[in-house]
């Protein structure tokens, strides 16, 4: 092979390395991007979005996480309904309006339910259906009215709206209230008397 070949040769690769250099280069600066809000600074559950914890961010559309705030509008006015990070995406189903705060004298309970379909911030009653002749209680019993939904736990035992309230899977569906330990008392108190507890919601009752 003479020298001229050689370098022809040479010329050629270094012509075609080129240009699939400058093809990806180009498609990557073409790779589409979407807006999305991140958390910029720590946000506590029940915190406000505000400008200066939440800002839009152009990221890679692979990057993007299903179900992510696309729109700054849609935060105006609501609150994180869990402890957010800074870095992190935004998740619509994380984003409530009057998130469910305890009071003082609350704590989170959990309460099994089978065909969990609640969301949380529905209102519920709590009844109890008595084993008869076991004790003095007898027939059913609404033993808690109005109890706001804190957070569903599906039949795997996970949060099924991501929201990590307490941090804790359990190994049954369920859901979780905020009750005052009077409460907690009362339904542990009958629950032993009791061969089924149901858990009864008005259709589109929230907060």
């Amino acid at each position: 092979m003479n020298k001229q070949r050689i370098i022809l040769i040479i010329l050629g690769l270094t012509l075609a390395l080129g240009s699939a250099y400058g093809m990806y280069k180009f498609t990557g600066n073409m790779e589409k991007k979407v807006a999305v809000a991140v958390v910029t600074k720590n946000i506590k559950a029940y915190g406000k979005f505000e400008p200066g914890n939440v800002q839009m961010t152009q990221l890679p559309a692979k990057y993007v996480l299903p179900n992510a705030v696309t729109n700054i509008n849609m935060l105006e006015g609501k609150e994180a309904l869990v402890n957010m990070y800074q870095g992190e995406q935004v998740l619509q189903d994380r984003v409530g309006e009057g998130a469910v705060k305890p009071s003082e004298d609350e704590r989170l309970f959990f309460i099994p339910a089978k065909d969990v379909v609640m969301r949380p911030g529905q209102k519920v009653d709590i009844y109890m259906v008595y084993t008869p002749g076991k004790s003095v209680y007898e027939g059913v019993e609404r033993l808690l009215s109005g109890k706001t939904v804190a957070s569903v736990i599906g039949d795997t035992g996970q949060n099924t709206y991501g929201l990590n309230i307490n941090d804790t899977a359990k190994s049954q569906s369920g859901i979780e209230i905020y009750l005052t330990h009077e409460e907690i008392t009362l339904y542990l108190d009958r629950k032993q008397y009791a061969k089924e507890v149901i858990v009864r919601y008005e259709e589109g009752g929230r907060v």
